[in-house]
């Protein structure tokens, strides 16, 4: 697949979950150290302030940081502005853009909360995601903003990674 592709399918108004990983490869090198990162993940850097935390691309394996200069990150972990990323694979940029979260900001477990709202009579399905202590406080925290009418479908601890379909594509998942 070439990137010029995977651009077109990874550029996407819809959120994508970035995991904690513990740990990613490093090397040694004469201008400092070299991450070698898992792709789709992150990683906290307490000690390089302002860069917070680093992110490996889901679509190139790009290095991307987050700085506390440019970047703000809630208590849901939700990045903002949405991220794009800077790399390039055989001098094409990326082009992923996309607002992230970095799940397991904080200690607690990052939760998605699928539900259906009406808006003007028609229902809309709709994706949220919160920091929480356990399902049932995912839940309170919900039902706190949104005291419009609306349906759950379910809340559940958030999984995201990247895989190949049988026809080369990579989907989110």
């Amino acid at each position: 697949m070439n990137l010029a592709s995977a651009t077109t399918r990874l550029s996407s108004p819809e959120s994508y979950v970035f995991t904690r990983s513990l740990e990613w490869a490093t090397k040694q090198t004469p201008k400092g150290v070299e991450y070698r990162g898992i792709p789709g993940s992150w990683i906290p850097l307490p000690k390089h302030k302002p860069v917070v935390a680093l992110i490996c691309c889901p679509a190139c394996n790009g290095m991307n940081g987050i700085s506390e200069q440019v970047h703000s990150i809630d208590r849901d972990g939700k990045v903002t502005p949405e991220f794009r990323c800077t790399g390039t694979v055989h001098g094409i940029r990326c082009g992923f853009a996309r607002p992230i979260y970095l799940a397991k900001w904080g200690k607690r477990t990052l939760y998605a909360v699928a539900y259906e709202r009406v808006i003007q009579g028609r229902a809309s399905a709709a994706i949220e995601y919160m920091h929480a202590d356990d399902q049932l406080d995912a839940q309170r925290q919900f039902a706190a903003g949104h005291p419009e009418p609306h349906h759950v479908a379910g809340i559940a601890p958030v999984v995201g990674y990247f895989v190949e379909d049988t026809k080369g594509s990579k989907l989110s998942v």
